[in-house]
């Protein structure tokens, strides 16, 4: 809202819409238009969950790294917009990413995984927040295109992100699917003895 206010001479009252817009995107995202591709995707594309979750964590990374270049980049509010509703559509990278990378562990680990995604995420905010607000004063010093070095830094976190997505994804070509099997094969053994034992106890 400060950005909005300070480089489009927009009072924070007409920033302040720009909010409700950006949550009526997300959730139009999260209710709608992730779980229509994600069906399109299992039942005519025939793709497995893990690859599923894949292809949209890439595609996420891409609209978190576009909107938020546009937005930094952004000379008109018009244009300024467009980026924030393309960055929304990439916010449910977290998700997503939690999602597959919770279906490639055994779940004893799933605690302790959710555990450590919890203090990277925290030791991000505590480091995230003061170095965008330093951004931020810096780019108001030195003005014009720099104001939006926030959004710059934004842009390159999500390419960094991204590149790891995709190397990621190549590294586990041809994986997700065995992973998936395994899961499942394990998932039967397990209930396979549950219910040898179950028998031996009658």
């Amino acid at each position: 809202m400060r950005y909005i206010s300070n480089r489009y001479n927009w009072t924070l009252a007409q920033a302040g819409f720009l909010l409700s817009l950006r949550a009526f995107i997300n959730i139009l995202l999260l209710l709608a238009i992730i779980p229509l591709i994600s069906s399109f995707l299992l039942s005519r594309l025939r793709l497995s969950s893990n690859h599923k979750d894949l292809l949209l964590v890439q595609a996420s990374a891409i609209f978190l790294i576009f909107g938020s270049a546009i937005m930094g980049f952004a000379p008109t509010i018009g244009i300024g917009i467009t980026g924030m509703v393309i960055w929304t559509l990439g916010t449910g990278f977290t998700a997503l990413t939690r999602s597959l990378i919770t279906s490639l562990v055994q779940k004893r680990h799933v605690g302790a995984l959710y555990a450590a995604i919890s203090i990277v995420e925290t030791c991000s905010m505590m480091l995230g927040g003061p170095v965008q607000a330093s951004l931020y004063a810096l780019g108001l010093k030195w003005r014009g295109m720099w104001e939006g070095l926030p959004y710059f830094m934004l842009a390159g976190i999500s390419a960094v992100a991204g590149v790891a997505v995709w190397w990621f994804g190549l590294l586990m070509k041809g994986r997700l699917e065995e992973g998936a099997v395994r899961l499942g094969d394990e998932v039967e053994e397990e209930e396979d003895l549950l219910e040898a034992e179950f028998q031996d106890d009658v």
